[in-house]
């Protein structure tokens, strides 16, 4: 749900930017569609790659780097 928010949000400012920046940008709906998804595309492997490497759970819980009893 959250990568289809991004994506969203890429597009508004992409566009919203494009738009404003850009004379005559007859195209910019196209470039920022296209953007917003390689941007979502890629928000989506790199929240893979956290959830597997970078926040381990075991059990259910959070492994901390703290294990002091």
């Amino acid at each position: 749900m959250a990568t289809i928010a991004d994506i969203g949000l890429s597009f508004l400012v992409i566009w919203l930017l494009g738009d404003a920046l850009i004379d005559n940008a007859e195209d910019i709906i196209q470039a920022a569609l296209f953007s917003a998804l390689v941007i979502g595309a890629g928000e989506w492997f790199f929240h893979k790659y956290l959830d597997k490497n970078v926040f381990p759970e075991k059990d259910g819980r959070a492994v901390s780097g703290n294990n002091h009893r």
